[in-house]
């Protein structure tokens, strides 16, 4: 805003300029910019699939907090998870629908080492799932002291259950306890590694099954 001292005065718009008058004094300023919002149909496809992977996040929960602490630390760990989720796994179009591919899903990124003999069964009566592998410290980065983290995710309830440190490499084994609430729903079981420093291995889908 800037204040008109010449002779010429005016009021209302010339070219750029919206001229006015206050207390005797006259006042100018640039015009405000217009512009169209075309809402074309690529825009509501961007909002569209914006709008889906927001809910997913926020379905699939702040594991994303644990498995991007490190990674690409340029951008929030928030934002890390949603361009994965955003160039990798999601897919459809808002005519259509969306659907997700859970194996490109990565909860966790980073380059610790993981195991390569993850096993897990799946203890039905029990509500429960059990986790075995061979210790393989000392290869690279792994040590036998990283800590394993679960992610068990439920679309059908939009809901997540996460388990962090459970056991170490040393350990070979470990179990986990889903809700008993679950039952008939299809369940996506992931893994990743965690050093102390927060640093990661990449997530694995272990498996999916249906809950009992």
């Amino acid at each position: 805003m800037g204040k008109n001292n010449e002779l010429v005065a005016w009021h209302g718009k010339v070219g750029k300029l919206v001229g006015w008058k206050s207390r005797g004094k006259h006042y100018f300023r640039q015009a405000g910019c217009s512009f169209h919002d075309a809402n074309t149909v690529a825009q509501q496809e961007t909002r569209a699939k914006l709008a889906f992977v927001s809910q997913l996040i926020h379905k699939i929960g702040v594991v994303y907090k644990l498995g991007y602490l490190n990674f690409n630390t340029s951008k929030s760990q928030r934002s890390n998870f949603f361009r994965n989720l955003w160039d990798d796994a999601v897919t459809g179009n808002m005519t259509d629908g969306y659907t997700v591919d859970y194996e490109k899903v990565k909860i966790a990124r980073g380059l610790l080492l993981p195991t390569y003999s993850m096993t897990c069964s799946v203890l039905g009566a029990q509500h429960k799932c059990s986790y075995s592998w061979t210790d393989n410290s000392g290869q690279g980065d792994a040590e036998a002291t990283d800590k394993i983290c679960v992610n068990l995710y439920n679309p059908t309830k939009g809901v997540s259950m996460t388990f962090e440190d459970v056991a170490t490499r040393a350990t070979e084994a470990c179990q986990v306890q889903y809700s008993t609430a679950w039952a008939g729903d299809t369940v996506y079981n992931y893994i990743f590694w965690k050093k102390p420093d927060g640093s990661c291995s990449d997530s694995i889908l272990v498996n999916f099954f249906v809950a009992e």
